[in-house]
Protein backbone atom coordinates (compact mmCIF):
# COMPACT_ATOMS: atom_id res chain seq x y z
CA UNK A 1 0.00 0.00 0.00
CA UNK A 2 1.55 3.28 -1.09
CA UNK A 3 -0.07 5.01 1.56
CA UNK A 4 1.81 2.98 4.36
CA UNK A 5 5.13 2.78 2.36
CA UNK A 6 4.59 7.11 2.25
CA UNK A 7 3.97 7.31 6.34
CA UNK A 8 6.68 4.67 7.09
CA UNK A 9 9.49 7.05 4.81
CA UNK A 10 8.45 10.24 6.23
CA UNK A 11 8.45 9.17 10.20
CA UNK A 12 12.32 8.83 10.31
CA UNK A 13 12.91 12.46 8.34
CA UNK A 14 10.35 14.21 10.20
CA UNK A 15 11.61 13.03 13.96
CA UNK A 16 15.35 13.42 13.29
CA UNK A 17 15.26 16.54 10.88
CA UNK A 18 12.84 18.56 12.58
CA UNK A 19 12.85 17.25 16.46
CA UNK A 20 12.43 20.92 17.89
CA UNK A 21 9.82 22.19 14.86
CA UNK A 22 8.14 18.91 14.85
CA UNK A 23 5.59 19.26 18.07
CA UNK A 24 5.13 23.22 17.63
CA UNK A 25 3.35 22.92 14.04
CA UNK A 26 -0.45 22.66 13.66
CA UNK A 27 -2.48 19.57 13.11
CA UNK A 28 -2.76 16.53 15.20
CA UNK A 29 -2.14 13.03 14.41
CA UNK A 30 -4.26 9.98 15.47
CA UNK A 31 -2.71 9.87 18.62
CA UNK A 32 -2.91 13.97 19.42
CA UNK A 33 0.82 14.88 18.78
CA UNK A 34 1.02 17.79 16.89
CA UNK A 35 2.27 17.47 13.07
CA UNK A 36 2.35 18.57 9.41
CA UNK A 37 1.37 16.43 6.60
CA UNK A 38 5.00 16.61 4.24
CA UNK A 39 3.69 15.38 0.92
CA UNK A 40 6.06 12.36 -0.61
CA UNK A 41 5.22 9.76 -3.33
CA UNK A 42 7.97 7.69 -2.16
CA UNK A 43 9.78 7.55 -5.20
CA UNK A 44 11.75 10.73 -4.91
CA UNK A 45 14.98 10.60 -3.45
CA UNK A 46 15.89 12.30 0.09
CA UNK A 47 17.09 15.65 -1.21
CA UNK A 48 14.10 15.97 -2.65
CA UNK A 49 11.79 15.74 0.27
CA UNK A 50 14.53 17.98 2.57
CA UNK A 51 13.47 20.31 -0.15
CA UNK A 52 9.81 20.41 0.24
CA UNK A 53 9.79 20.04 4.00
CA UNK A 54 12.41 23.14 4.66
CA UNK A 55 10.48 25.28 1.91
CA UNK A 56 6.82 23.92 3.15
CA UNK A 57 8.33 24.51 7.37
CA UNK A 58 9.27 27.79 6.22
CA UNK A 59 5.50 28.64 4.45
CA UNK A 60 3.57 27.20 7.75
CA UNK A 61 5.57 28.42 10.41
CA UNK A 62 7.94 31.98 9.74
CA UNK A 63 5.66 35.17 9.84
CA UNK A 64 6.92 38.76 9.61
CA UNK A 65 9.40 39.24 13.10
CA UNK A 66 11.35 42.83 13.91
CA UNK A 67 14.70 43.28 11.88
CA UNK A 68 18.03 41.85 13.83
CA UNK A 69 20.43 43.48 11.98
CA UNK A 70 23.54 41.23 14.22
CA UNK A 71 21.38 37.59 13.09
CA UNK A 72 22.35 35.23 10.45
CA UNK A 73 20.29 31.67 9.59
CA UNK A 74 21.56 28.90 8.16
CA UNK A 75 19.69 26.94 6.01
CA UNK A 76 19.65 23.92 4.20
CA UNK A 77 21.49 22.10 6.91
CA UNK A 78 20.38 18.28 7.22
CA UNK A 79 22.19 16.48 9.71
CA UNK A 80 21.98 13.35 8.05
CA UNK A 81 24.27 14.43 5.03
CA UNK A 82 26.44 16.63 6.92
CA UNK A 83 27.11 14.53 9.85
CA UNK A 84 28.75 17.45 11.96
CA UNK A 85 28.49 21.13 11.74
CA UNK A 86 32.36 21.12 11.24
CA UNK A 87 31.85 21.56 7.68
CA UNK A 88 30.37 24.82 8.12
CA UNK A 89 32.14 25.90 11.24
CA UNK A 90 34.79 28.38 9.80
CA UNK A 91 32.12 30.11 8.33
CA UNK A 92 30.37 30.35 11.77
CA UNK A 93 33.98 31.24 13.18
CA UNK A 94 33.70 34.23 10.79
CA UNK A 95 30.23 35.23 11.58
CA UNK A 96 30.41 35.03 15.51
CA UNK A 97 34.07 37.28 14.92
CA UNK A 98 32.23 39.69 13.26
CA UNK A 99 29.88 39.87 16.54
CA UNK A 100 26.81 38.28 14.68
CA UNK A 101 24.55 35.52 16.22
CA UNK A 102 24.02 32.47 14.09
CA UNK A 103 21.62 29.93 14.22
CA UNK A 104 20.51 26.36 12.04
CA UNK A 105 17.22 26.80 11.20
CA UNK A 106 15.52 24.01 12.45
CA UNK A 107 17.49 23.53 15.55
CA UNK A 108 17.15 26.37 18.22
CA UNK A 109 13.10 25.58 19.03
CA UNK A 110 10.29 27.87 18.46
CA UNK A 111 12.23 31.05 19.54
CA UNK A 112 14.39 30.70 16.66
CA UNK A 113 11.96 30.43 14.28
CA UNK A 114 9.54 33.33 15.36
CA UNK A 115 13.03 35.64 15.26
CA UNK A 116 13.95 33.71 11.68
CA UNK A 117 12.34 36.14 8.71
CA UNK A 118 13.98 39.17 11.08
CA UNK A 119 17.44 38.11 10.06
CA UNK A 120 19.56 40.53 8.41
CA UNK A 121 21.30 37.07 6.12
CA UNK A 122 20.60 33.99 5.34
CA UNK A 123 23.44 31.78 4.98
CA UNK A 124 22.36 28.73 2.47
CA UNK A 125 24.69 25.42 3.15
CA UNK A 126 23.23 22.99 0.80
CA UNK A 127 21.08 22.67 -2.92
CA UNK A 128 17.58 22.25 -0.15
CA UNK A 129 17.67 25.44 1.09
CA UNK A 130 17.82 27.54 -1.19
CA UNK A 131 13.65 27.31 -2.21
CA UNK A 132 13.17 28.65 1.44
CA UNK A 133 16.22 31.10 0.95
CA UNK A 134 13.99 32.36 -2.25
CA UNK A 135 10.70 32.42 -0.22
CA UNK A 136 12.61 34.57 2.68
CA UNK A 137 14.26 37.23 0.31
CA UNK A 138 10.77 37.50 -1.35
CA UNK A 139 8.38 37.65 1.53
CA UNK A 140 10.31 39.21 4.51
CA UNK A 141 13.33 40.95 2.44
CA UNK A 142 16.12 38.71 3.60
CA UNK A 143 19.08 38.68 1.32
CA UNK A 144 20.82 35.34 1.10
CA UNK A 145 24.44 33.75 0.15
CA UNK A 146 25.12 30.08 -1.20
CA UNK A 147 27.79 27.65 -0.69
CA UNK A 148 30.53 26.21 1.80
CA UNK A 149 33.39 28.05 0.91
CA UNK A 150 36.33 25.73 0.49
CA UNK A 151 40.13 27.20 0.13
CA UNK A 152 41.63 30.13 1.15
CA UNK A 153 40.28 32.02 -1.82
CA UNK A 154 36.43 30.82 -1.66
CA UNK A 155 37.13 31.51 2.02
CA UNK A 156 37.83 35.52 1.72
CA UNK A 157 35.37 35.76 -1.47
CA UNK A 158 32.59 34.18 0.99
CA UNK A 159 33.37 36.82 3.51
CA UNK A 160 33.79 39.53 1.95
CA UNK A 161 30.35 39.31 0.62
CA UNK A 162 28.80 38.25 4.13
CA UNK A 163 30.35 41.86 5.40
CA UNK A 164 28.62 43.33 2.66
CA UNK A 165 25.23 42.31 2.55
CA UNK A 166 25.73 42.45 6.49
CA UNK A 167 26.85 46.55 5.97
CA UNK A 168 29.89 45.41 8.29
CA UNK A 169 32.28 46.04 5.61
CA UNK A 170 34.85 47.99 7.72
CA UNK A 171 37.35 44.79 7.46
CA UNK A 172 39.30 45.41 4.82
CA UNK A 173 40.02 41.93 2.69
CA UNK A 174 41.95 41.68 -0.17
CA UNK A 175 41.32 39.34 -2.64
CA UNK A 176 44.55 37.93 -4.23
CA UNK A 177 44.35 36.25 -7.62
CA UNK A 178 42.66 33.13 -8.14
Amino acid sequence: NIKNICKIRRKPFMKEQWNSIFTMTKGLNSRGVNCMFLPANGFDPGPVGATEAFLRLGETMLKPAEKQPDHVNILGYDPMVFLTEQKIAHGIEHLERRSLTCSILGTGGEEAVKRASGAALNWVVSAEGLPLARYMELCFGTPYISGIPIGKYAMLHWRKKVNELTGRDDEQIELPEP
